[in-house]
C-alpha cells in the first residue's frame, strides 16, 4: 500500500469518537481563529473583489459568505471565505513553521460543505483533523525546497480534499481518486515576496475551490493517478528537490499533526516574527530607542532571508507584511504591530520609518538553513538565527531567536487569549454580543447538530 492509498485509508475510517480530548479542543481553537481572521479580511479590498466576483458568477444558494450573507455554491464560498482566511496574514501557521496554513484552506472548505449537507460540529471537528493531518504531512515530507523553487505552500489543496471527502464520507477508493485529481491542480508562485501584490491572498481559496471540485469529481467517476503523491512524476517529486515520503505515514493516527498548529499575535509573515521578539527583547532589556541604534544585523538562513527580507519599501499591504526591516521600523519607530499599522499607507513613506528601515542588514547564516528535521532527528531549525545591534556608542548586543509565543515551539495560547483575538478581529464587522456568541457555539461545536447554527453568526 503505497502513501496516497494509506493515507486515504486513514481519513476514510477516521472517527470523531477515535479522537483524543486534546486533538478536540485544539480544532475548536482552530475553527475560532480562522472564522476571526475571516470577519477581520473581508472587509478589505482585495478580499471584497474576491467576494464581488464570486457574487457575480451567482451559485446555489448551499453555503454562506461570513460578514455578507449571502449564499453561494460550497465550492464559490469555500473560495471566497478561503480567501478571507488567508487575507491578512493573520491565520495559523502548520508544523512544518512558516510554510504551511492549513485553517485557510481546511476549515472554509469543511464548513462549507457542512453547510451544504447540514452536517454537525463533530462531522466538522472530525473533517479539520483529517484535513490538518493530510497537509502537514505532505508539507513535513516536502520540506523547504519548495519554497526554494518559487512555490507557495503548493500542497494546499490536499487538505481541503481531505476534509470534504470526509463529511461526504467518501470511501478510500474514491479518495485516492479525489487526491490524485486535486494533484493537477497545486501550485501558487511566491513572486509577491520580491515584488508584493495581493495575489497570495487567493491561493487559500483557490486550494478550497479545486480541492472541493476535486472530491465532487470523485464521486461522479473520474479517475485519475493512485499515486499521486509518490510517483516517479507526481506532486512530491514534481515540486520539491529535497524531500521524504516517510513523514506521510509515520505514526498515522497515533500522532495528530494539528497539535502542533500555532496561532499568529502578530498580523506579517511568520518567518518574521523570532526576529522580532529578538529585537524587542533586546531593546528593552537595554532601555534603548530606535535613536540609539546604529545598525540592526538580522541573521537568518538564505531561504528565510528569501522570503522576507527582499523588500525595503512597501508598494502595497502584503509587501509591508513581507518586509522585515519594514516590521521593526513600525513596531520601534510607530510602536505599532496591529494590522492597521501595515494597512496605513503613510507609514511606508514615512521617513522616521524608512530611516529605521535603512539600518536594518540581512546576513546569511548558514546553521539557520539547514532542512527541517524535527521529525526525523529530533531537532528544530525553525527559530535559527540571531539579531545583533551595533549601537551609536560603539556597543554591540547580540541575542539568537528563541521560540515566540503562540507559535510552534513556543508557549501556548490560551483559549481566552484566542477568544480575545477573535474578538478583536471580529470588532469591525459585528457587534461585541454577537462575536461572544460565536465564542460560545464554537466552544460547544461538538454538541451542533446543523453546522448551520454557527455560521447564522457569521453575518454582520
Amino acid at each position: 500500500m503505497g502513501p496516497t492509498r494509506e493515507l486515504s485509508e486513514f481519513v476514510s475510517r477516521l472517527q470523531y469518537e477515535q479522537l483524543p480530548s486534546d486533538v478536540i479542543t485544539k480544532a475548536k481553537e482552530c475553527v475560532l481563529d480562522q472564522l476571526g481572521v475571516q470577519l477581520a479580511a473581508s472587509r478589505l479590498e482585495w478580499n471584497q473583489i474576491a467576494y464581488s466576483t464570486m457574487k457575480a458568477l451567482g451559485g446555489k444558494p448551499e453555503s454562506t459568505i461570513v460578514n455578507y450573507g449571502d449564499k453561494t455554491s460550497a465550492p464559490y464560498a469555500a473560495f471566497v471565505n478561503g480567501t478571507f482566511g488567508h487575507g491578512c496574514e493573520f491565520d495559523d501557521i502548520g508544523p512544518n513553521f512558516g510554510h504551511g496554513h492549513p485553517g485557510c484552506v481546511v476549515i472554509p472548505a469543511a464548513i462549507a460543505i457542512c453547510e451544504k449537507g447540514h452536517a454537525s460540529g463533530k462531522d466538522l471537528i472530525t473533517a479539520v483533523v483529517a484535513g490538518y493531518e493530510v497537509e502537514g504531512r505532505i508539507s513535513l515530507s516536502c520540506g523547504r525546497s519548495v519554497l526554494k523553487r518559487g512555490f507557495h505552500n503548493a500542497w494546499f489543496i490536499f487538505g481541503p480534499v481531505a476534509a470534504a471527502a470526509k463529511i461526504l464520507h467518501m470511501d478510500a477508493t474514491g479518495l485516492v481518486q479525489a487526491f490524485g485529481i486535486a494533484g493537477s491542480f497545486a501550485g501558487g508562485l511566491r513572486q509577491y515576496t520580491k515584488s508584493g501584490g495581493e495575489t497570495k491572498r487567493l491561493h487559500a481559496g483557490a486550494a478550497g475551490y479545486n480541492g472541493i471540485l476535486s472530491v465532487l469529481l470523485a464521486e461522479r467517476g473520474f479517475s485519475a493517478p493512485p499515486d499521486i503523491l509518490e510517483g516517479e512524476t507526481g506532486f512530491i517529486a514534481a515540486f520539491a528537490d529535497s524531500y521524504s515520503f516517510e513523514p506521510l505515514t509515520k505514526d498515522l493516527g497515533k500522532e495528530f499533526l494539528i497539535l502542533e498548529t500555532g496561532f499568529k499575535l502578530v498580523p506579517c509573515c511568520g518567518g518574521i516574527v523570532s526576529s522580532l521578539d529578538t529585537v524587542l527583547r533586546l531593546v528593552k532589556q537595554n532601555k534603548i530607542g530606535p535613536n540609539d541604534i546604529k545598525q540592526v544585523t538580522v541573521k537568518l538562513g538564505a531561504t528565510r532571508i528569501d522570503q522576507v527580507g527582499k523588500i525595503y519599501e512597501p508598494q502595497n499591504v502584503l509587501g509591508a507584511q513581507f518586509s522585515l526591516p519594514f516590521t521593526f521600523g513600525i513596531a520601534l519607530v510607530k510602536h505599532r504591530l496591529d494590522l492597521g499599522a501595515f494597512l496605513d499607507e503613510s507609514f511606508w513613506r514615512d521617513p522616521e520609518v524608512l530611516g529605521f528601515v535603512r539600518k536594518v542588514v540581512m546576513e546569511v547564516d548558514p546553521e539557520a538553513d539547514r532542512p527541517y528535521v524535527q521529525h526525523t532527528e529530533g531537532v528544530d531549525h525553525r527559530i535559527s538565527g540571531k539579531v545583533e545591534l551595533t549601537l551609536m556608542d560603539g556597543r554591540k548586543l547580540e541575542d539568537v531567536n528563541r521560540p515566540v509565543k503562540g507559535l510552534p515551539g513556543g508557549d501556548p495560547v490560551s483559549w481566552q487569549e484566542l477568544a480575545q483575538k477573535f474578538e478583536k478581529n471580529a470588532a469591525s464587522v459585528i457587534p461585541g454580543e454577537q462575536a461572544q456568541r460565536v465564542v460560545e457555539t464554537v466552544e460547544k461545536l461538538d454538541t451542533l447538530s446543523d453546522i448551520s447554527e454557527l455560521m447564522a453568526h457569521m453575518r454582520a
